[in-house]
């Protein structure tokens, strides 16, 4: 354990670590909840703050710094500040209609459910979409013909590698035409330069 870290500061299971200050004011705010088990210790950055509850008000009080109400309340703190920071005492003076403790921990249990459903979900498009990559690799090389397209005859080497020998090659131009938009950035309205100066449409 460092010296420099207090037992304070080593983070525990249930604690809610919170974005304290970042450039971005879009970050400020944002938290995750402190889970992980094990032998090892573990502390958090200096534009962090950790809040920390009881492990079975935990994950209702991590559902109250996702909700709308909470994002209403940063952004009537942060608009009256020049920087994109908060405050312990921010924080702490954060206001909530909060249930009786049955309800909390049915509301929290609810809302875990989804997450769980959300992430088993995430990681099912995420294998999907490695499998059409990988077939997508395969179909736009002539690797993997589909079923009455393959004539059998082989494969030719060209300029571009590999490819069936029923295949030709063939430069963009030949399949479509490309259409620029040139315009003078000093002419266009200020609302249309929203994000890093470059124009939205």
């Amino acid at each position: 354990r460092s010296r420099r870290v207090s037992e304070a500061q080593e983070l525990r299971r249930g604690d809610i670590v919170i974005c304290a200050a970042n450039g971005s004011r879009a970050l400020v705010g944002k938290s995750a909840r402190f889970v992980i088990q094990g032998s090892r210790s573990y502390t958090f950055g200096a534009f962090m703050a950790t809040l920390r509850v009881s492990e079975t008000d935990s994950g209702f009080i991590f559902y109250l710094l996702q909700s709308r109400a909470y994002r209403l309340q940063l952004e009537l703190i942060l608009a009256g500040s020049s920087i994109n920071n908060l405050r312990p005492s921010d924080i702490e003076e954060l206001r909530f209609g909060i249930p009786a403790r049955k309800e909390r921990d049915a509301i929290a249990k609810i809302l875990s459910d989804t997450d769980e459903l959300i992430e088993s979900l995430d990681q099912l498009i995420t294998k999907k979409q490695l499998v059409k990559q990988a077939t997508m690799d395969d179909l736009l090389t002539g690797k993997r013909r589909l079923a009455g397209f393959d004539t059998g005859a082989g494969f030719q080497q060209t300029e571009v590698g590999e490819i069936p020998a029923d295949w030709d090659v063939a430069e963009v131009a030949e399949l479509g035409q490309i259409i620029r938009r040139q315009m003078d950035p000093r002419t266009l309205p200020q609302e249309w330069f929203r994000l890093h100066g470059i124009p939205e449409f």
